[in-house]
């Protein structure tokens, strides 16, 4: 996987935001593509983004509030995607973050099936069968 180009950067997370089929407000747009800017190409950190911006208002001032502490990250930590994925995390309600961080107990890149995941989550009372 290669950096992206600002406009690559652009389309990937208003595809993550948004789908295809939407017309973005020009005041939206123009903050969307300094968050993709400040991701400096890099897609994990352009779909964590994307993620969290498609559960929140879609205002400006939204928007303008992501921006800044992006850019907040990327301009002072010297390890960008750890950074932005903990932006993503501490978004996470709590009952979501222990299920997140029990996913460390697996090499990288295992693959898992859900079912089995959602049992090994009840098993360690991770969540309940009414979850």
């Amino acid at each position: 996987m290669h950096f992206l180009y600002d406009d690559e950067g652009w389309k990937l997370l208003f595809a993550e935001v948004f789908g295809k089929e939407y017309l973005c407000n020009p005041r939206l747009e123009e903050i969307g593509r300094e968050i993709a800017r400040n991701c400096r190409g890099l897609p994990l950190a352009i779909v964590v983004i994307g993620g969290i911006l498609s559960k929140l208002d879609c205002t400006y001032e939204v928007w303008e509030n992501v921006a800044e502490k992006i850019h907040s990250i990327t301009a002072t930590a010297a390890n960008r995607c750890s950074e932005i994925l903990s932006l993503s995390y501490n978004q996470l309600p709590l009952r979501l973050k222990a299920c997140f961080l029990y996913m460390g107990i697996f090499p990288e890149d295992y693959e898992i099936h859900v079912s089995k995941l959602i049992k090994l989550y009840m098993g360690s009372r991770q969540i309940s069968k009414s979850s």
